[in-house]
C-alpha cells in the first residue's frame, strides 16, 4: 500500500508537470501509463503476498505431517518395545516352565530312585529271610506208631526217636504214665515232622530229634518251639525236666518254661 501511494503522488506529481508543460493529450497519455504501472505493482504485490501466505501454509503442512510421521513412528517404536517386552516374557516364562519342569522330572526321578533302591533292600531283606527260614527249617516228615514213653516214640517204620533236650520219667517212676499218655495223646497215629540237632542218634541208637507237631515256618523262633515242638510242650506241662545232654541249642529255653 505504501508503495501504491509512493505511485500515485509521483502520478500526481507528473500530471501536473505534464498539464503546466505540455498539451492535454501528452498529460493524458501518461497518466494512463502511470496508472498501469500502478496496476502491474499492486498485482505483482499481491502475487508475492499471496505467495508467501502459499509457503506459510506449506511450511506448516509440512511441520504438521512431519509431527505427525513423528508420532507415529513414536508409536511404532512404542508397539515395537511392548512387543518385544512381551516376546521377552514370554519367552522368559516358557524358560521358567522348562527349568520347572525338569526340576520336577528330576525330583520325580529322585523319588523313582530311592523307591526302587527300597525296594531293592525290602526285596533283598525278604530273600535274606526266605534263606533263613528255610535254612531253619531242616526237618523231616514222619508217622508215629505209638510212645513208648514221655521223651520216646516209635515211628511207622519201626525207628525210635528219642527227643532232644528234655527227660521224662522211667517206668516204675512217679509221673511215668502221665507223661506217656501225654506224649500218646499229641503224636500216635499222627504226622510229625523231626528236627535234628547235634549227634544224630544215642548210645542205644535211637534218632536224636526235636519233634514238632506241626511243621514250623522257623525252627529258631520261639513262639514257633513254645506252641508247636512236643519237647517244650511235656516241660511246660510239667511231665518232663529239661536235659543238657549233648548241649541241645533249646537248653536255656527248656529250663525256663518250668
Amino acid at each position: 500500500m505504501n508503495l501504491l501511494k509512493l505511485l500515485l503522488v509521483s502520478g500526481l506529481s507528473l500530471g501536473l508537470l505534464t498539464a503546466c508543460g505540455e498539451n492535454t493529450s501528452d498529460g493524458a497519455i501518461a497518466a494512463e501509463e502511470q496508472a498501469s504501472r500502478i496496476e502491474e505493482a499492486e498485482q505483482q504485490t499481491e502475487a508475492e503476498r499471496e505467495a508467501e501466505e502459499q509457503a506459510h501454509r506449506e511450511e506448516e503442512e509440512r511441520q504438521q505431517a512431519e509431527a505427525e510421521r513423528e508420532a507415529e513412528e513414536q508409536a511404532r517404536q512404542q508397539a515395537e518395545a511392548e512387543r518385544e517386552a512381551k516376546e521377552q516374557a514370554r519367552r522368559e516364562e516358557e524358560a521358567r516352565q522348562q527349568a520347572e519342569a525338569e526340576r520336577e522330572a528330576k525330583e520325580q526321578a529322585r523319588r523313582e530312585e530311592e523307591a526302587q533302591q527300597r525296594a531293592e533292600v525290602e526285596r533283598a531283606a525278604e530273600e535274606q529271610e526266605q534263606q533263613q527260614s528255610q535254612a531253619n527249617v531242616n526237618v523231616t516228615q514222619a508217622t508215629v506208631r505209638r510212645a513208648i514213653d514221655g521223651d520216646t516214640i516209635e515211628l511207622s517204620d519201626g525207628r525210635r526217636v528219642r527227643l532232644i533236650g528234655v527227660d521224662s520219667p522211667e517206668r516204675g517212676e512217679s509221673g511215668f504214665e502221665a507223661a506217656t499218655n501225654f506224649t500218646a495223646s499229641r503224636v500216635e497215629g499222627r504226622t510229625v515232622w523231626l528236627e535234628i540237632d547235634g549227634p544224630s542218634t544215642d548210645r542205644f541208637d535211637r534218632l536224636r530229634r526235636y519233634v514238632w507237631l506241626e511243621k514250623p515256618t522257623d525252627t529258631r523262633d520261639e513262639a514257633q518251639i513254645r506252641s508247636k515242638m512236643l519237647n517244650a510242650q511235656l516241660v511246660a506241662n510239667g511231665h518232663a525236666r529239661a536235659a543238657s545232654i549233648n548241649n541241645p541249642r533249646n537248653y536255656s529255653l527248656f529250663r525256663s518254661l518250668r
